[in-house]
């Protein structure tokens, strides 16, 4: 991960990929015909289940997890019995691994950052604290995409310091808009995500449907329109499903 160069990529974005690579996978899945296909397809999705274990980060397993859970009840009610025994037979895989579990337990201990107890949970908690702190300086307006980080490094230097020792923004992109242009620019983005869920609605586009609830869901832990790892798959796939509508509609 650190010494591939340009080819590096954080797990969390990686880990999103394969939650979303394996969402289109399970609708496909029902579409492919052969029997040998099925086959390449299930080895495949073993394969990047098993990356998400590896990965083990919680805002990608929580964001797939809910999204078959929605997927599930809307698009395959039939079997929503069936569909649920086999989420929750992944959610308790999910919990007996290890890397995972610990992940998750986290939760439990959270406590003020310090040089010496540090843990992904303890900095977000952290993070969300100190963003809190600053939006309420300037919740209308914000700080502006260009300065909005330098003004969140003088609230981590005056209350922690250890948050210093990386480039940390809000790690939550509604926070991150609040920060950058203040309520205008989140109910802005609030109502681009209900017109989209509302095409989906309208459409029965269940694919639709499941980018924008992976991705909304994974906003509450990252900044994904942020950075280019994420901005891109988003624009993309949700420009590409409201455009295949738009086509048919037509």
């Amino acid at each position: 991960m650190n010494n591939i160069g340009k080819y590096g990529i954080h797990p969390i974005y990686m880990s999103m990929h394969c939650g979303i690579a394996l969402i289109f996978s399970l609708r496909l899945f029902l579409f492919v015909k052969k029997k040998y296909e099925k086959l390449v397809l299930l080895f495949l999705n073993l394969m990047l289940f098993f990356f998400l274990l590896i990965y083990a980060r919680k805002g990608p397993i929580i964001a797939f997890i809910i999204t078959l859970v929605i997927v599930s009840y809307l698009d395959y009610r039939k079997y929503l019995k069936y569909n649920l025994l086999f989420i929750f037979g992944l959610t308790v895989t999910f919990f007996l691994i290890p890397t995972t579990r610990d992940r998750f337990l986290e939760l439990t201990k959270i406590q003020k950052t310090t040089i010496d107890v540090t843990s992904s949970s303890n900095t977000r908690f952290e993070i969300y604290k100190n963003s809190f702190s600053l939006i309420k300086k300037s919740p209308f307006l914000g700080y502006g995409i260009g300065d909005y980080q330098e003004e969140l490094d003088k609230v981590y230097q005056n209350n922690a310091p250890v948050l210093l020792n990386g480039v940390y923004n809000s790690h939550n992109q509604y926070l991150g808009f609040l920060l950058i242009g203040g309520v205008l620019l989140l109910f802005t983005f609030l109502f681009y995500l209900s017109q989209k869920f509302n095409l989906a609605f309208k459409t029965n586009n269940t694919l639709l449907l499941s980018i924008l609830v992976f991705y909304s869901i994974m906003m509450l832990f990252e900044n994904i329109l942020e950075r280019e790892n994420g901005v891109i798959f988003f624009s993309f796939l949700i420009n590409f499903f409201s455009l295949k509508n738009f086509i048919r509609n037509e």
